[in-house]
């Protein structure tokens, strides 16, 4: 009996790290707001959970939008350098050239924004970004 619990402990300890991670229901929401905001009808993203979320709501896929979810340090290399706004869901990555990261904290969504990012990437950042996000230098 003791040896399943041995089991137990890493999975249990596996969930709380991940706690604050958005689920992609929520995120999907959230980007539809961002997405509205910035007057956008469509997104470029690979996630097929967050792309499967983004469809049910009426969010069109186009490789080729101005708005981009990245997640892995390939799609992040891509689009570096571009006239993307380029959203992500850690904030590790704005030193990467990401211009927006989406993360949970407390229960709640909260955007992190890069300005030099931003800048050198000659991109507007939606107003409601702009107010709502805690700017990283």
């Amino acid at each position: 009996m003791k040896w399943r619990s041995v089991w137990l402990v890493p999975v249990l300890l596996g969930t709380m790290v991940h706690a604050e991670d958005l689920a992609p229901p929520t995120l999907a929401k959230i980007l539809k707001l961002v997405l509205t905001d910035a007057k956008e009808p469509s997104i470029a993203c690979s996630d097929p959970l967050l792309k499967f979320e983004l469809t049910k709501l009426g969010v069109r896929m186009d490789p080729e939008a101005r708005i981009v979810w990245v997640r892995t340090p390939q799609e992040i290399a891509k689009f570096a350098g571009t006239s993307r706004l380029t959203i992500c869901g850690q904030v590790s990555d704005l030193k990467n050239g990401v211009i927006v990261a989406l993360v949970g904290e407390g229960g709640r969504g909260v955007f992190y924004i890069n300005r030099a990012n931003a800048t050198s990437n000659k991109v507007t950042i939606p107003s409601a970004l702009t107010q709502l996000g805690k700017v990283v230098q």
